[in-house]
């Protein structure tokens, strides 16, 4: 799922959005944030799934915020490196990540998402806009002079 994301939003959208918009800063930025947020909102196809359940419905809304946090950071790391894959392959092990352990203490998990994990999970993944968007702002002559 991860690769389609990206080669999806980061590749394809991000990429027309750019071709559409230019490569100055401002409008590297916003074709981040469009992206990420339409990486973003494919994670609330899952309340499609029981949307009577609240704390899924609760983790879901979550989920979109920090996915798009996380999608800026990729956004970041994706245009920086001139390539999807570094990040397809980052997203994949997020994911692997995710379903790691035991199988009933994830599902307990996600049926009692409460607004605690919600604002904690933000929280985590704040960061790393913030990092997307420097990667983003930051001039690739710049970032490359200093790894000299």
């Amino acid at each position: 799922v991860g690769i389609f994301e990206e080669v999806l939003t980061h590749g394809l959208c991000m990429g027309l959005l750019l071709n559409k918009w230019g490569h100055s800063k401002k409008s590297v930025i916003k074709a981040a944030i469009v992206s990420s947020s339409l990486f973003g909102l494919f994670h609330l196809l899952a309340i499609l799934q029981d949307p009577s359940n609240s704390s899924l419905v609760l983790m879901k809304i979550s989920t979109v915020v920090f996915a798009t946090f996380i999608g800026i950071g990729f956004a970041g790391l994706s245009y920086r490196s001139n390539s999807i894959w570094i990040v397809a392959l980052l997203h994949a092990l997020i994911d692997i990540m995710a379903y790691v352990g035991e199988p009933e203490t994830i599902k307990d998990m996600y049926a009692n998402w409460s607004w605690k994990m919600s604002i904690v999970a933000i929280t985590y993944t704040f960061p790393f806009a913030i990092y997307g968007i420097w990667l983003l702002k930051t001039n690739k002559r710049s970032v490359l002079s200093s790894h000299s």
